[in-house]
């Protein structure tokens, strides 16, 4: 075997070590932007074990909930310029992280009652404060109920690789009225950019 011929050999494990390296994903975040367009709600009952849709829009009071469902549009995507080098030249599968922002923050969220709802709510009051978000933990028994107005972080919040087709959360009457009745709730949510975007739950009886 002749002299180049071992250097030859000797080399290339050495050429394949680069090549590798340079196929390190290090510029593979891309950032998109997101906007907040409309919002969806629907019944929700929690008197069994489980929580539900509610099929006949009947619901015991102390039990009744609202499912929030907030769709998102995406607006615009930013691509980080690569930079020059042996990445461009060979076939590298690299996995991409993308980040999603928010381009306007939502500012309030408040839950209206669209029929009179008890004697110191009549149709069109503010009926925030009796609803908390439902939320559950890792442990089926980890459940706390968080206040609406503490719960904007999380609609803010900058998230990876989940997409933005929208989020959803529970909200749940945690002071019912003291007889029963039919009830009407609009969710209004407010935005920085001075939209607001409001839905309507279903009528629902509550009894």
């Amino acid at each position: 075997m002749s002299y180049k011929k071992i250097i030859l050999i000797l080399f290339v494990p050495f050429l394949l070590q680069v090549i590798i390296a340079c196929c390190e994903c290090e510029n593979t975040l891309r950032t998109l932007n997101f906007t907040n367009k409309s919002i969806l709600l629907d019944n929700l009952d929690h008197s069994g074990s489980e929580i539900k849709f509610s099929a006949t829009n009947t619901v015991v009071k102390e039990a009744y909930g609202i499912y929030v469902r907030v769709l998102r549009e995406e607006v615009s995507f930013y691509d980080p310029i690569k930079s020059l080098s042996l990445q461009g030249a060979y076939a590298c599968s690299c996995v991409e992280d993308i980040r999603y922002l928010p381009k306007e923050n939502v500012t309030s969220v408040q839950v209206l009652t669209l029929r009179d709802f008890d004697t110191n709510h009549p149709t069109n009051s503010d009926v925030t404060s009796l609803f908390k978000v439902f939320e559950q933990g890792n442990a089926h028994y980890e459940i706390k109920y968080t206040p609406i107005v503490d719960y904007f972080d999380l609609l803010n919040k900058t998230h990876y690789n989940y997409g933005v087709e929208g989020i959803s959360f529970d909200i749940f009457l945690l002071t019912p009225p003291s007889v029963a009745s039919s009830q009407q709730f609009m969710v209004r949510m407010t935005l920085s950019d001075g939209r607001i975007i409001e839905g309507v739950t279903p009528l629902v009886e509550l009894i």
